[in-house]
């Protein structure tokens, strides 16, 4: 189903023999969960906010139950802002990525976001997308000391270099 689903397999695998418990989510996880629960001690099916409480809650009591599943989606409202103090701004290229918004109103083949939670698009309170981002600042999504030029085979902006070689159209924030 996904390409990478082995290599995360076998990584689970190599820290359940350590002792340390593996808790899994996603898309591979959340449509074969009882595949995953070989490889976990814990799954988490769909999104993850509603039922991440009870998961952690019974992580701390020894008491993992196997597959966790929220009987909803979960509001897009008042979502906490997250911790960009914990990245590693040296290894990120962007490093603030703002949540506006969850799901799709068309039924690609290609993709399974309408088969995990239907032909829906939900939308984040405008005032608080706009919030975040004067809060994260443009600080947070580039290095390059201006906005650069958005080309299909080159990154938008060139941290470690001083011009723009390939124009293209050009972006402002």
């Amino acid at each position: 189903m996904t390409c990478y689903v082995r290599r995360g397999y076998q990584v689970a695998d190599v820290f359940r023999k350590r002792g340390v418990k593996v808790i899994m989510g996603g898309v591979h996880p959340s449509f074969m969960p009882t595949e995953a629960l070989e490889h976990a001690d814990a799954v988490v099916v769909g999104e993850a906010e509603l039922v991440m409480p009870k998961v952690l809650e019974n992580l701390t009591n020894g008491r993992l139950q196997g597959i966790y599943k929220a009987t909803r989606l979960h509001s897009l409202a008042g979502l906490p802002l997250p911790r960009y103090d914990l990245v590693n701004t040296r290894c990120y290229f962007n490093r603030a990525f703002i949540q506006t918004s969850r799901g799709c109103q068309h039924a690609y083949s290609f993709c399974a976001e309408h088969l995990m939670n239907g032909l829906r698009f939900r939308f984040r309170p405008i005032k608080e997308v706009l919030r975040e981002n004067n809060l994260v600042g443009r600080k947070t999504v580039s290095r390059a000391p201006k906005p650069g030029w958005a080309d299909s085979q080159k990154p938008l902006f060139y941290p470690h270099s001083r011009s723009f070689e390939r124009p293209g159209r050009f972006l402002s924030f």
